[in-house]
């Protein structure tokens, strides 16, 4: 009996036979177009690997044939100085033929090992990309660091995103262009949140193990006003 589902406009049919499906079918219900069955979509694919195979064929067979086969059969002649008896074609095309199968064989396994490592590097990347390098818990923490400072050091915080790294000094003069004389600012915000760490003497620069996080913040909050 027929095991069926229906998916949006498309009824999918499953046929089984002793537990194996024999045929596979989908009806468009809008259109009444009908696909071929499994089985003769699988008689289509097949018959498509044979030509592919067949025409790999002929391809090597003509160069090895051609080429090759007729060199050594040439300087057998040659060597020989006498006409070669007729099997010795037939042999030489036998040859031939067996190698060709061998490398038309090697040609397509090549290539579906490198497709498949292709996919597998392709797989691996979308997993890479799609997987955060912070965990939510960190993502939090980070969230709630940065919410509990003001807007100075909101601002100092995309500086230093932009810059790579800041100095003390430069800390103090950002600050004073807004109106503020303080001194230590990066020097405080390291003690009092992690977000930045120090780099070398009085380098700063945003906190690796939270840089992420800390990124994907600054991403979605509003771009810092011009001051």
């Amino acid at each position: 009996m027929p095991d069926s589902s229906t998916t949006g406009y498309v009824e999918q049919r499953e046929y089984v036979l002793n537990n194996e499906i024999i045929g596979w079918r989908f009806d468009d219900r809008a259109s009444g177009l009908s696909l071929l069955p499994l089985y003769r979509a699988r008689i289509l694919y097949m018959w498509r690997d044979i030509t592919n195979y067949l025409r790999a064929l002929w391809k090597h067979w003509v160069v090895l044939a051609g080429g090759v086969g007729s060199l050594v059969l040439a300087a057998i002649s040659t060597h020989y100085t006498s006409a070669l008896p007729g099997w010795t074609f037939w042999f030489m095309a036998l040859a031939c033929f067996f190698i060709a199968s061998f490398c038309a064989w090697r040609s397509g396994q090549t290539a579906l090992l490198s497709a498949n490592a292709e996919v597998q590097r392709i797989c691996a990347e979308i997993e890479r990309l799609c997987t955060p390098k912070y965990s939510l818990g960190q993502l939090k923490l980070v969230r709630e660091l940065y919410e509990k400072q003001d807007k100075n050091i909101k601002d100092l915080v995309r500086e230093i995103r932009v810059r790579g790294f800041m100095l003390e000094s430069q800390a103090t003069v950002f600050y004073r262009t807004r109106g503020f004389s303080q001194s230590g600012i990066l020097n405080a915000l390291e003690y009092n949140t992690s977000l930045i760490c120090k780099l070398s003497g009085d380098q700063y620069q945003i906190n690796p193990a939270m840089q992420d996080a800390l990124y994907k913040i600054l991403d979605e909050s509003s771009p810092p006003s011009q001051g």
